[in-house]
């Protein structure tokens, strides 16, 4: 299952960077990012998913405001693979994300 790196290159299209080497190295490169740009690719072609904490950094440099649905979909995007199945998904982090009963 990949849905956040296919999601993330979209973003990154739609921030205006037409390649994913753009995106990196205008954004700061090796400076501004934990992993090297290799390991960028993996996570953009959907090969490997990021530490929870790389993820704020890149949505950071898309400029994705945390209050806008794009974060939210990204973020769901995001525990959808790193739950690996979407039986586990709907387990674990479904329930958390509807409103709590009274």
């Amino acid at each position: 299952m990949t849905r956040f790196g296919p999601a993330l290159a979209r973003l990154r299209r739609d921030a205006g960077f037409a390649t994913p080497y753009a995106f990196y190295h205008r954004s700061g490169g090796r400076r501004m990012f934990p992993f090297t740009f290799q390991y960028y690719l993996k996570i953009e072609s959907g090969r490997s998913v990021p530490r929870p904490d790389w993820v704020p950094v890149l949505v950071s440099a898309l400029r994705v405001a945390p209050a806008h649905a794009v974060y939210r979909d990204l973020g769901c995007d995001y525990l959808r693979d790193l739950c690996g199945r979407e039986e586990t998904f709907a387990a674990l982090i479904s329930p958390l994300m509807s409103a709590a009963s009274p």
